[in-house]
């Protein structure tokens, strides 16, 4: 039978040893919800114990706090996936950070020294490769989720191919304006977000042969809609001959709103975006999208699961085209 330790209350509690050390000798200076975050680990473990289960093993998801629909979205089907019965041995600690924020990174980031596997989903640049190396050399586990830092010691990533991804709204430009002549304009949160600079140059990459095309260089947002929307403006009065829009994954409805106090005919530029949410469906519903590139985030929740969990065989799953799903008006899924 497994007998449960003070490290494994600390790793699915998040609270020092020290404090643990004090709550199950009831000393004083311990706060309540200290106790009760103890006390809740001690309950699960000894439940866990007296089953002769395997241990539960914890995963620290280190996740950017921001209003993003997608995000939201990967996060439910974490968390369902999370209560799936077969995943019961495996507890999932969400640790949110400001992502603009460099202080509060640093902070936060330093909670993940507890966790003997960590998930990151951040941007590709040289604080997270730094963080990644760090935490390899502690000999931790640490997967990449959606955005990849491909130049790190990461365990694994788990996502598309961006750049594929960027090459098949590539082809749809082609294809939709293949006998017209005019510019396309990509739109970014930020040249630091990986999967959607890659998205960016896949679609460029693509487009090279198709003389009749021209690629403006990407627009960066930062995720602020009144920039974006002053943006847009601006280059569609500069270049009239706009006829297509690639949004990256950036602030969606600022495109729409644009194009709307403009009284430009929608019908007249090809607009593509990324992944299906509430704004996705209601600018389709306004005639406002032609096509949207979806990933799969229930596959990728349970595959994120399957790769932590002993029992379950893992397969490699990452970088499939067949992952990339293209919908249009017609065949947007049900909610």
């Amino acid at each position: 039978m497994y007998r449960t330790t003070i490290k494994d209350i600390s790793e699915l509690s998040g609270v020092s040893t020290a404090s643990i050390d004090r709550v199950l000798n009831k000393r004083s200076g311990v706060k309540k919800e200290t106790k009760e975050k103890v006390y809740e680990a001690l309950r699960i473990l000894n439940n866990l114990a007296s089953t002769n289960l395997k241990p539960i093993k914890v995963i620290a998801l280190f996740i950017p706090r921001m209003d993003n629909p997608f995000l939201d979205t990967l996060l439910s089907a974490i968390k369902t996936t999370n209560s799936n019965i077969n995943f019961k041995n495996i507890s999932l600690k969400i640790i949110k950070y400001k992502e603009n924020d460099q202080n509060d990174i640093i902070i936060k980031s330093r909670l993940l020294n507890k966790y003997k596997n960590v998930v990151l989903f951040c941007s590709n640049n040289d604080f997270f490769t730094d963080l990644v190396n760090k935490l390899k050399a502690q000999e931790k586990i640490v997967v990449t989720l959606i955005s990849d830092i491909p130049q790190s010691q990461r365990d694994h990533f788990i996502g598309v191919d961006n750049t594929i991804s960027g090459q098949c709204a590539g082809n749809l430009f082609a294809k939709h304006c293949a006998l017209k002549r005019g510019k396309i304009v990509g739109l970014i949160s930020s040249s630091l977000q990986e999967d959607h600079k890659l998205r960016f140059l896949g679609m460029v990459d693509y487009l090279k042969p198709y003389k009749n095309l021209e690629i403006l260089p990407a627009l960066e947002c930062d995720n602020d809609i009144n920039s974006m929307e002053e943006k847009i403006s601006a280059i569609l009065k500069t270049y009239p001959d706009i006829i297509g829009i690639y949004n990256t994954g950036a602030e969606l409805g600022a495109s729409y709103n644009v194009i709307k106090s403009l009284d430009i005919d929608p019908s007249n530029i090809c607009f593509i975006s990324h992944e299906i949410t509430p704004i996705t469906r209601k600018l389709f519903s306004l005639k406002g999208l032609d096509y949207t590139l979806s990933q799969p985030v229930k596959f990728y929740a349970q595959t994120l699961f399957e790769y932590f969990d002993d029992v379950t065989p893992f397969l490699a799953t990452t970088s499939i085209l067949g992952n990339i799903r293209i919908h249009l008006d017609a065949n947007v899924p049900i909610k």
